[in-house]
């Protein structure tokens, strides 16, 4: 697996954990745990949770850009709608 790779799968993890148990009640040993990575590799990607949450809102960001660039590309009123 890529470092890439390992970094969304905690990234998509830690996403699932925070809706269901919340920010605050999520820990970096259950985001480990659930990925089924060591904590420590956690920690090589992600310093902190305010830092996987800070990465989870710029994608969340990426993808509202693309969308819009999408939506101001099309010329026709009815499909932009």
């Amino acid at each position: 697996m890529t470092a890439q790779e390992t970094a969304d799968r905690i990234l998509k993890t830690a996403s699932r954990l925070f809706v269901k148990k919340g920010y605050t009640a999520t820990s970096m040993r259950e985001i480990a745990a659930e990925t089924g990575i060591g904590k420590a590799t956690i920690y090589y990607h992600f310093p902190d949770k305010v830092s996987i949450v800070m990465a989870l809102l710029q994608e969340m960001q990426s993808g509202m850009h693309k969308t819009l660039e999408v939506i101001r590309r099309e010329t026709d009123p009815r499909s932009r709608i």
